[in-house]
């Protein structure tokens, strides 16, 4: 199966950008799969550093980040490539820098190709 490759940008440009994350139809990125909650987690840009930041919102089955729990409610930073699994779904951040490195070595041809509006 093909990656999907999406763009983290929130739907309002604000200082304190963030996108959520689950199965339902409120939510930023919407992943239609049993084991991940409605209103799964948050994904928030800090407005001081521009560090992403993952939150799990209370979800079932919990956040894990490269393998490890997030605590519920704490925010824990996404560093330039960090593994996410929401219930049986296994994401992968990587900030911009980390993509473009990513596909620059990859022998692989990309199954999209992205644009970015400025």
């Amino acid at each position: 199966m093909a990656p999907v490759v999406l763009e983290v940008r929130p739907r309002f440009r604000t200082a304190d950008a963030e996108v959520t994350v689950g199965s339902g139809a409120e939510c930023d990125i919407v992943l239609a799969e049993p084991t991940v909650s409605r209103l799964h987690a948050r994904l928030r840009r800090e407005p001081h550093t521009g560090l992403w930041c993952v939150t799990d919102l209370e979800s079932e089955r919990g956040t894990y980040q490269d393998g490890v729990l997030i605590l519920p409610g704490r925010p824990a930073p996404l560093l330039c490539r960090s593994r996410l699994t929401l219930g049986n779904v296994e994401l992968l951040f990587l900030q911009t820098y980390a993509f473009e490195q990513s596909v620059r070595v990859s022998s692989l041809t990309p199954p999209v190709s992205l644009t970015r509006r400025r």
